[in-house]
């Protein structure tokens, strides 16, 4: 039987599960989403993301989207450069605009066993844009990126991390398709 904690379950069960976690690591992250004001990144299938605070500088990264399947699971292509300075504010000649920025506390574990090599972690945050004069309400959830391996056995691993540890949950909606929803709906969460 877990505590209920997500940050003594996750490494625990994956332990048991036979990886070898290393960490954790903790970062404070802030994710800054851009696109155009007729929200052309977004129309392309694309997500443009500037983060802060996991390496000095800036790490812009373009993400495909692409909606996450019952399980929480989503294979996307991500294309990333990394910026000494702040990036330019285009994009194909387009003028860009933060729409929102996903500010995370994230405690992060490399795990490896014999298959598969992962990032798992932790993370609470909350999300500020210049279109919602309050914060919204801050959220947890974990995260488990298949960094190396057959994704074929990552999906039934994510599922045995999920039947171990009953406070961990997959998220469905990306933390993204979560802020575009919280600024759409006029809610907090």
């Amino acid at each position: 039987m877990r505590g209920g904690d997500p940050l003594t379950d996750l490494p625990h069960v994956l332990r048991e599960l036979g990886f070898a976690p290393e960490g954790p690591q903790v970062l404070h992250l802030a994710d800054t989403y851009l696109d155009t004001a007729d929200q052309a990144v977004q129309k392309s299938g694309w997500a443009l993301r500037d983060r802060r605070g996991e390496t000095k500088g800036v790490v812009r990264t373009f993400k495909q989207l692409k909606p996450a399947n019952d399980q929480g699971i989503s294979e996307r292509e991500e294309r990333e450069t990394h910026f000494d300075t702040d990036p330019p504010l285009t994009w194909n000649d387009w003028q860009l605009e933060p729409q929102f920025t996903i500010h995370q506390h994230r405690t992060l574990w490399l795990a490896k066993n014999n298959s598969l090599q992962l990032q798992a972690s932790v993370d609470t945050f909350h999300f500020t844009s210049p279109q919602k004069p309050t914060p919204s309400t801050p959220q947890t959830i974990i995260e488990l990126e298949m960094l190396n391996g057959d994704p074929s056995v990552f999906q039934p691993m994510i599922t045995q991390i999920l039947q171990a540890a009953h406070s961990l949950h997959p998220g469905i909606l990306s933390k993204y398709e979560s802020a575009l929803r919280w600024i759409v709906s006029g809610m907090r969460d």
